[in-house]
C-alpha cells in the first residue's frame, strides 16, 4: 500500500498537512529538513498502512471533485468578477499586509455567526521564528494572525481538531492548501459542511 512517504521521496510534497488531517492513527508528524522544507514523517509503529494519506495527497494528483473545478485556462482560471478592497477598520488596515481584506472578511463572518472560528497562522516565539496553524475563535486571535508568512506550513493538519470539535470554520490558504482541502472533502464529506468559507491567497 502506498503512503505519503512515496510522495515525499519523489519530491512532490506540498507540505499542506492533509495527510496528518486524514490519518486515523495520528502516525504523521512534520519535520523540518536542513534545507527548510517541512516534510511528513510516519511513525511506523502506529501506521496501519490504510493508504488514506496517499489518497488525500495533492502531490499525488487531483481528486475527482478538484478535476471538476479545473478551469479551461489553468493559468488564469474562471474570473467571475474582480474587485479592489481594503479594510475599513483603521486598526486592521494599519497592521495589514495588503489592505487587510482577509482579516476584515474573517471578522465579519465571525460577528455574523457564519463561522465559529478561522484556520489561520500564528507565530511561535523562537529563534528563528516558527509558525503554526491554529483555530482562531476570537477577534483578537484573528487580528494577531495578520500578515503573510513565507514558509511552508501544514495548515490542513488542524482540520482533525475542527472535526473532533464539530466547529464551523473559515479556511485561509494557498492554492496547494485549497487543493488538499478539496481532496479531504472527497474522502470526508462531513468536513465540507464544517468549512463553509474558503479564502485562497494568491
Amino acid at each position: 500500500m502506498s503512503t505519503v512517504k512515496d510522495v515525499t521521496q519523489r519530491h512532490l510534497c506540498h507540505s499542506c498537512g492533509a495527510c496528518a488531517a486524514i490519518c486515523p492513527s495520528d502516525a504523521i508528524s512534520f519535520q523540518e529538513t536542513t534545507g527548510g522544507l517541512l516534510l511528513p514523517t510516519i511513525a511506523l509503529e502506529r501506521c496501519t498502512e490504510c493508504g488514506l494519506c496517499f489518497e488525500v495527497c495533492p502531490g499525488k494528483g487531483f481528486a475527482p471533485s478538484v478535476v471538476n473545478l479545473l478551469p479551461s485556462d489553468p493559468f488564469v482560471g474562471e474570473v467571475k468578477c474582480c474587485f479592489i478592497g481594503r479594510a475599513t477598520d483603521k486598526n486592521v488596515y494599519d497592521n495589514a499586509q495588503s489592505g487587510g481584506v482577509v482579516t476584515a472578511l474573517l471578522l465579519h463572518a465571525l460577528r455574523q455567526g457564519i463561522i465559529q472560528g478561522a484556520i489561520v497562522i500564528t507565530s511561535i516565539p523562537s529563534q528563528p521564528p516558527k509558525f503554526e496553524p491554529i483555530i482562531a475563535t476570537t477577534e483578537q486571535q484573528i487580528k494577531s494572525a495578520q500578515g503573510s508568512k513565507y514558509v511552508p506550513i501544514p495548515v490542513l493538519k488542524v482540520l482533525k481538531e475542527v472535526e473532533q470539535q464539530e466547529l464551523t470554520v473559515a479556511f485561509v490558504g494557498l492554492p496547494c492548501h485549497i487543493h488538499g482541502l478539496h481532496n479531504l472533502f472527497d474522502i470526508k464529506p462531513k468536513l465540507k459542511k464544517l468549512v463553509p468559507l474558503k479564502i485562497g491567497l494568491i
